[in-house]
């Protein structure tokens, strides 16, 4: 396992980087020409940025969706026909 480093922000500067990795995967998702990270590393940014989120305690992509779906199955009419 490697070395474990342990970075100390204040909520002004996690928010900062939090923003930062949210916006840069945007892009690379859109697929705008951005430098992508080292081969190997985008799971490595990916749980950076699932940590400040945690921290920060805003809700994961994942989290958003299923809470997105669940609200939306909630104001859907039941069809309780057979």
């Amino acid at each position: 396992m490697a070395k474990e480093v342990i970075l100390r922000l204040d909520e002004t500067e996690a928010n900062a980087l939090w923003n930062l990795l949210y916006n840069y995967g945007e892009l690379v998702a859109a697929g705008f020409p951005v430098m992508p990270p080292a081969p190997g590393h985008e799971l490595d940014l990916l749980r950076v940025y699932e940590e400040i989120t945690h921290q920060l305690g805003h809700m994961t992509m994942a989290e958003a969706m299923q809470d997105e779906m669940d609200r939306k199955a909630r104001e859907e009419p039941q069809n309780h026909s057979e």
